[in-house]
């Protein structure tokens, strides 16, 4: 449902993932890795709601280098909605928000991190 046209749907979805939690984090990997952008930040929006500090890797390189500014900014909400234990793991995604409020071209994708820095 995330694919489809209907964005109605999509979010149907994933509130749907997001109460299932954890056990949803494999299959929201999987449409990270989509060949379909909506997906992919569909996918982002349910991860960063769900918390999983396990994803951090996967948000900060679709943060940095996602496709499209969609993907970069449910990857920015992403990073700002996980729950870290580590805190050099939310110094990694504090860093790489700053970097992008300070070098990202596309205005959207940066007011995200600097929403998401706002979280911090």
């Amino acid at each position: 449902m995330l694919g489809f046209n209907n964005p109605i749907a999509a979010n149907v979805a994933v509130n749907a993932l997001v109460r299932a939690g954890d056990a949803a984090v494999p299959s929201l990997l999987s449409g990270v890795a989509a060949f379909n952008y909506a997906v992919n930040a569909y996918a982002l929006r349910a991860l960063g709601r769900i918390g999983d500090p396990a994803v951090l890797e996967v948000c900060i390189g679709c943060a940095e280098k996602g496709p499209i500014p969609n993907v970069r900014r449910a990857a920015c909400r992403a990073l700002a909605g996980l729950r870290f234990s580590e805190p050099r793991d939310a110094t990694r995604a504090h860093v790489v928000l700053v970097a992008l409020v300070q070098t990202e071209p596309d205005w959207g994708v940066r007011y995200a991190a600097l929403v998401g820095l706002e979280r911090f």
